[in-house]
C-alpha cells in the first residue's frame, strides 16, 4: 500500500469516526455512482413511475468487452443488496481491491494488508454490510460524494 493510499484510508477512519457533523450519500446516488463505474450509462430516475424508479442500460459483455446495453433496466439496490454488491466487486484491479477491503476493515475494526501487500488480518471486512461495501467501493474510486447533514 502506498502513502497515499494509507493516508486515504486514515482519513476515513478519522474523519468518521470522529467527526462531530458526519457526511452521507443518499442510496440513489449511491446506485447511480455505482452503476456508472460498472459501465452501466443513462442512468436516471424515471418519475413517470410510482414509486419512481432508477433506470440504466445495463452493458452486457463478451470476452470482457461491451456488446450491446440492454435498456431501461433497474439499477440494483446496491446498497441493501450482498448480490449486487458481488456484482459491483468484479470491476476492480488488483490495487484498488486492496484499498477496498482494507477500508472495509477499517470500517469494521480490523487490521489491514500491510506494505508488502501481504495478509495480515482483514478483522470483520468478510461481515460487512451492503451498504458498507458500498461507500467502501465508491470511497476506493474517489467517487463518495458528501453531503453534510442538517445541524441539529
Amino acid at each position: 500500500m502506498n502513502k497515499q493510499e494509507g493516508n486515504q484510508l486514515r482519513t476515513y477512519n478519522d474523519t468518521n469516526a470522529s467527526n462531530p457533523n458526519p457526511t452521507t450519500m443518499s442510496p440513489e446516488k449511491q446506485r447511480v455512482a455505482i452503476a456508472k463505474a460498472c459501465e452501466w450509462k443513462d442512468c436516471d430516475i424515471n418519475w413517470l413511475q410510482k414509486p419512481a424508479l432508477l433506470l440504466g442500460s445495463k452493458p452486457t459483455f463478451h470476452n470482457g468487452k461491451i456488446i450491446s446495453y440492454l435498456v431501461d433496466q433497474i439499477i440494483p439496490h446496491y446498497p441493501s443488496d450482498l448480490n449486487a454488491c458481488h456484482e459491483m466487486e468484479k470491476v476492480l484491479t488488483a490495487a484498488q481491491l486492496t484499498v477496498y477491503q482494507n477500508t472495509l476493515a477499517l470500517m469494521n475494526n480490523g487490521i489491514f494488508m500491510d506494505d508488502g501487500g501481504s495478509f495480515v488480518h482483514l478483522g470483520f471486512a468478510v461481515s460487512a454490510t451492503a451498504a458498507q461495501r458500498c461507500e467502501a467501493f465508491l470511497r476506493t474510486l474517489g467517487l463518495w460524494m458528501t453531503t453534510p447533514t442538517q445541524p441539529q
